[in-house]
C-alpha cells in the first residue's frame, strides 16, 4: 500500500503564512480553521472549484491581504498545494 503525499515543511510554512496575513483582516481565520474547511470540502458529495469556496473561506479579507498579482498568485499556489495534498489523503484508493 503507497502512504498518501504529505506537504513538504515549505509548503505548511507558505500555507500559515496565508493564513496567517488573512487573520490580519478576520480574527475567525486560522491555518486549523482554513485546513479543516479544505477537507470538508474535498470529503464532499462533489467538486468545488477555488473560485465557489475562497469567498466562503476568506470572505473580503483575500483581496484586502492580497491586492498584488503576485501575491495573489503566491497565496493561490499555497492554498492550492494544501488543497491537492489533502485531496491526495481523501483518495479512497490508497486508503
Amino acid at each position: 500500500m503507497t502512504s498518501a503525499p504529505q506537504s513538504s515543511e515549505s509548503d505548511l510554512d507558505a500555507f500559515e503564512a496565508v493564513c496567517d496575513r488573512l487573520a490580519g483582516f478576520d480574527d475567525n481565520i486560522s491555518a486549523e480553521w482554513v485546513d479543516g474547511f479544505l477537507t470538508a470540502l474535498l470529503a464532499g458529495p462533489r467538486a468545488v472549484v477555488p473560485s465557489e469556496w475562497l469567498p466562503h473561506v476568506c470572505g473580503e479579507s483575500f483581496g484586502r491581504a492580497f491586492a498584488d498579482p503576485a501575491d495573489v498568485q503566491q497565496a493561490m499556489n499555497a492554498l492550492m498545494s494544501r488543497w491537492n495534498t489533502i485531496a491526495s489523503q481523501l483518495d479512497p484508493e490508497p486508503l
